[in-house]
């Protein structure tokens, strides 16, 4: 018995220890620079079209708890409801201005209800586990919808709850690093026009046009690193990847989360 528990306390400990790092570790060895088409790979395209993307990937990580879980907590006035998560697997919601970082099942996977009042959520509400800036972890019911107001409710871990894991849930483009795409034109004065845009999550896009000759209506284009063989056809452009872009793609900025939260009117409840 005392094995199982200290493998639980353990588990938490290095769940902690991860999700306090991971917010903080610098861009190397978390994020990926992706892009299409693949070197030496052709694509077809006609005036106005993309013929290469290239963005960043970050890992997306959820928790999966050791199994379904059904408890309570306090609410209004201390009086207790329950909470359920059907599903053991949390995937991370969107970020929220409180620092948190909260987990909850797909597809609407949990309930939260109260022995008088029945269910006590709403489509948009929300169950799971929100993890703080300093690693501690509670569960929490989000019933902002279902009460008209922002209102979330948590209760502290317990040693009889569930053990849960981190697990790598794949990967998502950064919403955090820029897009850079390159679009085909078309041809005007003998000459391929191709357009870089690039999207900036913060300042929007900006974009610079290129021209490049063509000689038999063959052009060797190169834009910001990248280099392509560019193929005139009668309907558009057969595009050959030789290299990909350069450029500063694939470093994280720096968004680190608030120490501290607003001052708590009344335990396990935030109000706005």
């Amino acid at each position: 018995m005392k094995s199982s528990t200290s493998l639980k306390i353990a588990m938490r400990l290095l769940l902690t220890v991860v999700l306090i790092f991971s917010s903080f570790l610098p861009a190397s060895g978390q994020v990926k620079r992706k892009y299409a088409p693949r070197e030496n790979e052709t694509v077809v395209v006609t005036a106005g079209q993309t013929f290469y993307t290239e963005f960043t990937s970050v890992p997306t990580v959820g928790i999966k708890l050791e199994r379904p879980f059904r408890s309570s907590m306090a609410g209004a006035m201390g009086f207790p409801f329950s909470f359920e998560l059907m599903d053991p697997l949390l995937v991370p919601m969107a970020p929220r201005e409180d620092g948190w970082r909260y987990f909850a099942p797909k597809d609407g996977a949990f309930k939260a209800s109260h022995g008088l009042l029945g269910s006590v959520i709403r489509p948009g509400d929300s169950v799971g586990i929100r993890i703080s800036p300093n690693g501690e972890a509670e569960w929490f019911v989000d019933n902002s919808v279902y009460n008209g107001f922002r209102t979330i409710w948590s209760r502290k871990m317990k040693k009889k709850d569930p053990s849960y894991e981190l697990v790598n849930l794949g990967e998502e483009v950064s919403d955090d690093l820029p897009i850079h795409r390159l679009v085909y034109l078309g041809v005007r004065d003998a000459q391929v026009r191709v357009r870089w845009d690039e999207v900036e999550p913060d300042f929007g896009q900006r974009s610079e046009e290129y021209s490049f000759p063509a000689v038999n209506k063959v052009s060797s284009v190169a834009v910001r690193g990248a280099r392509f063989r560019l193929i005139v056809t009668d309907t558009g452009a057969e595009v050959t990847m030789l290299a990909p872009m350069t450029d500063g793609v694939g470093r994280l900025k720096e968004n680190p989360l608030p120490l501290s939260l607003p001052p708590n009117p009344q335990p396990g409840m935030i109000q706005p």
